[in-house]
């Protein structure tokens, strides 16, 4: 059966040709988790207490929603024509919002946020599939699988570092408290922490470069068309919809949810 897809997988479909609408779908719904989530943030910076943020359940799911983000940007970067594009356009976004949180929201001052984090693994990606890395491994589809997993492994093992937690081994917070690049920008690049200021959105290398190429491995699952039919199945065409535009609405979304407060809180503290 390996042998077989092996050997068929040059005849599949391009990708072009299929939409993952289940991907989509799924994308629609983390955005509009993230929507949410964001606009529950500014009502509480306007005053309003919101105690479901601090629910353990919530937190949970934020977390998955996170994580889920990331790994979607992952498979998709194998469905795309053009990562360097992608890649431009997220960072593009991203320094753009350093700029404006710098000038304007000092105390929000975002410079290794998520669209950093996406923009610059989509670069990684960029110059790494040029080598195409599954050309010379016989058993493509095993290979892809097992270095999923390896990098879910290697997530899971370093998100202690990234919340200051206890760690598995010698991965944890406290052990990098004394290394050299701890309390450094490159070091809080990589997630070790200590430095200051601290990004207000704050996606570092370990261990969301993880999550990013753990997606990228099944992505070459979904390029060859060698995942279940059900994938490509249209759901519900509104949410898909938004899934396809997750990065224009991130970009957008924050002003926009930032007036709704405003008019929340003039219509209801004042």
């Amino acid at each position: 059966m390996e042998k077989s897809l092996t050997q068929n997988e040059s005849v599949i479909k391009p990708p072009e040709k299929i939409r993952f609408h289940l991907l989509d779908t799924i994308r629609g719904i983390m955005i509009i988790g993230v929507l949410i989530n964001h606009f529950l943030l500014d009502l509480e910076l306007e005053g309003f207490q919101i105690n479901m943020l601090n629910n353990p359940a919530v937190s949970i799911i934020l977390e998955i929603g996170r994580f889920m983000f990331v790994f979607l940007a992952g498979i998709t970067c194998n469905l795309t024509r053009s990562n360097l594009r992608r890649a431009a356009i997220c960072l593009g976004a991203a320094f753009g919002i350093s700029l404006v949180t710098y000038l304007f929201l000092r105390d929000f001052f975002v410079y290794i946020g998520i669209l950093h984090l996406l923009g610059f693994m989509m670069l990684l990606y960029a110059g790494i599939e040029k080598l195409k890395p599954f050309s010379w491994i016989k058993h493509k589809k095993t290979a892809a699988i097992i270095g999923a997993i390896i990098f879910l492994a290697l997530y899971f093992v370093t998100y202690s570092i990234y919340y200051k937690e206890k760690g598995l081994w010698f991965f944890g917070y406290r052990q990098f408290q004394n290394s050299p690049l701890y309390n450094t920008f490159i070091g809080y690049i990589m997630g070790f922490g200590g430095y200051k200021p601290t990004s207000a959105d704050y996606f570092p290398l370990m261990p969301w470069g993880f999550a990013f190429f753990a997606g990228a491995c099944l992505g070459y699952l979904f390029k060859h068309n060698l995942v279940p039919k059900f994938f490509t199945k249209p759901i519900w065409k509104p949410l898909t919809t938004i899934g396809r535009h997750t990065l224009i609405i991130y970009i957008l979304h924050q002003p926009i949810i930032w007036g709704l407060a405003q008019l929340v809180k003039l219509i209801f503290l004042n």
